[in-house]
């Protein structure tokens, strides 16, 4: 039986698309997601005790309330962790 065209390019469209995405995942291995630098614990303590309550109404208004009341008990933890 003889091979249809469509599959044919089907075909070699998707051996394409598996070269490029195995060639993809060997260069980032190991890679952080758009380079993101971690933000010292210091600086971040610092910034959160500056942080006022307009600051804060800000950020809930933006990122909801359930996220910045992880992220305030994420910043107690580290403070007393810093006292201890």
């Amino acid at each position: 039986m003889k091979a249809n065209v469509y599959d044919q390019a089907v075909n070699k469209v998707l051996s394409r698309i598996d070269s490029v995405s195995s060639r993809v995942a060997e260069n980032f291995k190991n890679v952080k997601p758009f380079d993101k630098k971690e933000i010292p614990k210091s600086d971040l303590l610092q910034a959160y005790s500056q942080l006022g309550t307009q600051d804060m109404e800000y950020l809930v208004a933006r990122h909801g309330r359930e996220s910045i009341n992880k992220f305030i008990q994420d910043m107690e933890v580290l403070k007393r962790r810093k006292t201890q």
